[in-house]
């Protein structure tokens, strides 16, 4: 769906991977947060 959506937007394939990169890693971020909230209550 993602690149689907960035390649209808013309956005270049360097860029996609960019983007797909720190999607991954604000994926990552949120799910360590809520683990820690959940160990913390």
């Amino acid at each position: 769906m993602l690149d689907n959506g960035l390649n209808l937007m013309g956005v270049s394939q360097y860029s996609q991977m960019i983007v797909k990169g720190m999607v991954v890693i604000g994926a990552v971020l949120v799910s360590r947060e809520s683990a820690v909230a959940s160990v913390v209550k």
